[in-house]
């Protein structure tokens, strides 16, 4: 794999791993569902494109897992 893929692929763990751990935190479900209306609640929130990029390709990433 590619350093600039397995850059991203770290990145978007850790953001996923974020959304898991703030929705435990809040004592709410983890399912995939939750994670990513957590994922879209970093995405309105995101003040910069890179931000953004990241947030787009970690939802897509859980997308594309789930089906």
């Amino acid at each position: 794999m590619p350093k600039k893929e397995q850059a991203y692929s770290s990145e978007i763990c850790a953001l996923i791993g974020r959304a898991v751990a703030e929705l435990l935190a809040d004592g709410e479900p983890v399912g995939r569902h939750n994670i990513l209306i957590q994922l879209q609640k970093y995405s309105a929130q995101a003040s910069d494109e890179q931000a953004q990029d990241l947030i787009e390709r970690a939802f897509r990433s859980l997308l594309e897992r789930f089906h």
